[in-house]
């Protein structure tokens, strides 16, 4: 008998690896980063029941699909026994390539959550009308850190896709949330495996590591602010806004998504976006009739919809529509309401101008506690205006202990 000797014979075949990606456990990502047209193929067949022919496989960058530059996209382009001629199709795979254990817990939950989305909750929001992409088929593991799905292309029917919201394009996708919330509305019908707390901000997904350098964080905001507006800057209750709202975070947190309210405001809990920014958005066009479609749910869970109002009106570099708040809130209320029916009866515009006032301390507390702001323009100000004022509703300018904020915050808004 030969033995195993250096020249192999007898040895197992080492597994193939793209990367740290192997192609025996996830070979669908595999075929789709090689882009294999043929191997593409023939794993989606196994998968569906579609005959589908894949004829062209090209890489997107990130940020031309979604906005971010983590999570480059592959268009597929296939021809399918279902569609007449050829039919586009999104591949989204992800490698979670993070050492540290309860980050990287957290990055591989989310995607979890997010194919929890597309398999419970997207039947019941097209069944509602909503525009979302269905889910072809996915390559998930128990356990695993590549997670690859292939999705229908939003841009067939909403090709418009900007880098910032306008005016038009935000009542669109205000509209959009209003049907996703309709949907959920009470969370009697919650889709299972989302998170107990919606929202990218939340501070279950952040540990004590945001609270930790909101002090620092407001101190480098106060530097930029006082180069615009020193008055401001000077006030006391503007200097102590940083360990006001470490204070405040906790009760914040866990008002603005619904955790602690008052018996009769548990019915206004729903299903939120938790990550309605407008890369996530896709619109027919720019008119004032335009309609909107939303992608990636990672962070969908419970809360109230005026957490994903407050996170998609917050000013950033590519648009700034915080003046027309009142109105954009009108807008929305309406189109809930008008879903709802009766069963909105008692979600009054006054039961949501609370809620979003407190929603926008919780997104506030987080964007500053997350690197710090550069708050050097006349809106940035403005927003410190409003965030000090705010919090002085509960505080009167003054810093409180948690238990006391989370008393005032039932008392005054619950």
């Amino acid at each position: 008998m030969r033995g195993k000797g250096k020249s192999g014979v007898g040895k197992t075949a080492p597994r193939k690896k793209l990367g740290r990606i192997d192609q025996e456990i996830y070979p669908l990502a595999s075929a789709i980063l090689c882009r294999s047209i043929q191997d593409v193929s023939q794993i989606m067949k196994r998968m569906t029941s579609d005959e589908i022919d894949v004829v062209a496989v090209e890489r997107s960058s990130g940020e031309k699909y979604t906005g971010g530059t983590s999570c480059p996209v592959h268009c597929l382009t296939c021809k399918s026994n279902r569609e007449s001629g050829e039919v586009s199709l999104v591949a989204k795979v992800v490698e979670i390539d993070e050492d540290h254990p309860w980050k990287r817990d957290i990055k591989c939950r989310s995607y979890n959550v997010e194919l929890a989305f597309y398999k419970s909750a997207i039947p019941v929001l097209l069944a509602s009308g909503a525009a979302v992409p269905s889910l072809v088929c996915s390559e998930v593991k128990p356990k695993g850190t590549v997670f690859t799905f292939v999705l229908t292309d939003l841009r067939n029917k909403f090709p418009h896709h900007p880098q910032g919201f306008s005016w038009n394009t935000l009542v669109a996708a205000a509209r959009w949330l209003a049907s996703l919330h309709a949907a959920f509305w009470g969370c009697s019908r919650e889709p299972p495996g989302l998170w107990s707390c919606g929202s990218h901000w939340d501070l279950e997904k952040h540990g004590e590591d945001g609270l930790k350098r909101l002090s620092s964080g407001w101190a480098e905001t106060l530097r930029w602010l006082g180069k615009r507006s020193s008055e401001l800057a000077a006030d006391p209750a503007v200097r102590a806004l940083g360990s006001r709202l470490q204070a405040a975070a906790v009760p914040i947190s866990r008002f603005a998504h619904g955790e602690i309210c008052k018996v009769s405001w548990r019915q206004f809990r729903t299903v939120i976006h938790g990550d309605a920014k407008p890369a996530n958005f896709f619109f027919t066009d720019g008119s004032s009739r335009a309609e909107a479609a939303a992608c990636d749910f990672q962070f969908a869970g419970e809360g109230y919809g005026a957490a994903d109002l407050a996170y998609m009106l917050f000013p950033d570099a590519n648009s700034d529509l915080l003046d027309r708040e009142e109105e954009l809130l009108g807008i929305y209320h309406a189109e809930l309401s008008q879903r709802l029916g009766h069963r909105g009866a008692a979600f009054t515009p006054e039961v949501l101008r609370r809620h979003y006032a407190v929603a926008q301390l919780d997104f506030f507390r987080h964007f500053v506690g997350k690197s710090g702001w550069v708050a050097s323009r006349p809106a940035d100000a403005e927003l410190v205006r409003r965030m000090s004022r705010g919090l002085a509703a509960l505080d009167g300018g003054e810093c409180l202990s948690p238990k006391e904020y989370e008393l005032r915050l039932l008392a005054d808004y619950g």
